[in-house]
């Protein structure tokens, strides 16, 4: 199942309980707009559809759940959530009006929606307004 292929991230629904050794892990992504932080809504994912990245809270975790144990990246979960993201647009934010960067753990980055998450992870997206 292709898991690009679609605005909700192409992916079946989770089955109802994991299994052990089946992957669950939660990065956290900070989304900041001119400075400002902006607050992933909670159940992004989560409805009469289960997808493996989605959320629970407000708080900025994704949680990465699936008996598949591939890759997931940043970009299947922007896609899920329904949002455009690449190294030109954050949501509705895009270059030449924005500056765009990313920090993984507080190192830059150029992976952006080729982002393989991880367990812990503390991924930032700044995007700046040019003046």
């Amino acid at each position: 199942v292709s898991l690009l292929g679609s605005s909700n991230g192409g992916y079946p629904p989770l089955p109802p309980k994991l299994a052990d050794g089946e992957i669950h892990y939660h990065p956290k992504l900070s989304i900041y707009v001119d400075g400002v932080l902006q607050i992933i809504p909670k159940n992004v994912g989560v409805g009469s559809t289960h997808y493996p990245l989605h959320t629970h809270e407000a708080d900025n975790v994704i949680h990465v759940e699936s008996p598949d144990t591939r890759d997931f990246t940043l970009g299947i979960f922007f896609k899920v959530w329904q949002k455009k993201f690449s190294s030109d647009c954050v949501m509705n934010y895009c270059k030449p009006a924005y500056d765009i960067s990313m920090t993984v753990d507080g190192k830059p980055s150029q992976e952006f929606e080729n982002l393989v998450l991880r367990d812990g992870q503390q991924i930032t997206l700044n995007v700046t307004k040019k003046r």
